[in-house]
């Protein structure tokens, strides 16, 4: 991506200076969407920046320079790439001495974060808080007992509660992808989730695709120990309610299609009974002319062909000119013949062939 640079031109940069040390301003203000301090992004800065600026009445904006040294503003995905960017920056080095342990206590703790955003249904920050938690990730050379507790107490968690997000947001694609990255985990806790499964299959549901949204939701049952002596109740509970909801609709489906189906085969009769009544007031029309005398006795001859379809017109005039090239095979034969019989050659103008 194209490097955004903070452009703060002098004059912007005096007026800055002067609002903060002018007595009657406070300490600058941080403005953050973050009440707990987890993050200090770009955007946390520009806010801060133009709430002080506010009352000298300046404001900065971020701009991106371009190839050829110009700038332009930058688009609202720069920015919050970059505010993404900068949380995983400093989550890598807020758990850069932890240990495994640490790792873990720190993931639940920003995991708690993001669970107080997603309740007050900023999904898309949750998002970003849950993403964070993958920074304490176990590498892929450790022990596989630690990469195995960090799967299932770091990553599992956060990409499911990811895919929960994307899913409040609409973006359907983006949870069945989550869910498909948890499921391929090294450890195999992701395969082994029945939430995973339930997740992704109301994912595939919304996004039409039904089938895979019923083998989800199959595996997801038999996972949550639905037919054994101690199931997950609260798993198999929404795993039927969600069945029912992609029977039905698989049903509605099939419903239509049929529907659809109908409605091209009435179709069709109707265009074929539409082009025999044609071609019957054609005929009709062209018997009535050609039984219309003109006063001299001769037939008017209105184009009685014309008036039928011209793909019938056509044929008619093939069949005739068939039938008069088969009586004259017929009379060349009987000539032939009756010449071999009469013992002579067939003579035209006095010449003999």
């Amino acid at each position: 991506m194209s490097t955004t640079d903070d452009v703060m031109p002098d004059e912007l940069a005096a007026k800055v200076s002067a609002a903060l040390d002018s007595s009657d301003v406070d300490s600058p203000q941080i403005v953050s969407s973050d009440p707990k301090g987890l993050f200090y992004t770009p955007s946390m800065m520009l806010n801060t920046l133009n709430t002080n600026l506010s009352k000298t009445g300046g404001s900065c904006n971020l701009k991106r320079k371009l190839a050829d040294g110009s700038l332009i503003d930058s688009t609202q995905a720069e920015r919050d790439a970059q505010d993404c960017s900068a949380k995983m920056r400093q989550s890598a080095e807020q758990i850069v001495n932890l240990t495994a342990d640490e790792k873990v206590m720190w993931a639940e703790d920003r995991r708690n974060h993001g669970n107080n955003s997603f309740k007050a249904g900023k999904f898309q920050a949750a998002m970003d808080v849950y993403m964070t938690c993958l920074c304490g990730m176990a590498s892929a050379t450790a022990a596989p007992d630690v990469i195995r507790k960090s799967d299932e107490k770091i990553a599992l968690p956060a990409l499911l509660n990811m895919a929960a997000c994307a899913f409040q947001l609409g973006n359907y694609n983006k949870a069945v992808q989550i869910c498909t990255q948890a499921y391929g985990l090294e450890s195999g806790v992701g395969a082994a989730s029945s939430k995973l499964r339930l997740r992704r299959g109301k994912a595939y549901m919304k996004r039409g695709d039904l089938d895979d949204a019923i083998q989800d939701f199959r595996a997801a049952m038999g996972l949550a120990g639905g037919a054994s002596a101690s199931p997950d109740e609260e798993v198999c509970a929404q795993v039927r309610r969600e069945m029912q909801k992609v029977m039905g609709l698989r049903e509605k489906a099939k419903e239509n299609r049929a529907g659809v189906k109908k409605a091209m085969e009435v179709a069709m009769e109707k265009s074929a009974a539409k082009d025999g009544e044609s071609f019957y007031e054609g005929e009709k029309r062209g018997a009535a002319a050609t039984k219309k005398k003109t006063k001299s006795g001769y037939s008017s001859e209105k184009t009685v062909l014309t008036q039928a379809p011209v793909g019938v017109a056509g044929e008619k005039k093939k069949k005739g000119l068939k039938g008069v090239l088969d009586v004259l095979i017929v009379l060349l034969v009987v000539v032939l013949v009756m010449v071999h019989f009469m013992g002579g050659g067939l003579r035209i103008n006095g010449r003999e062939l």
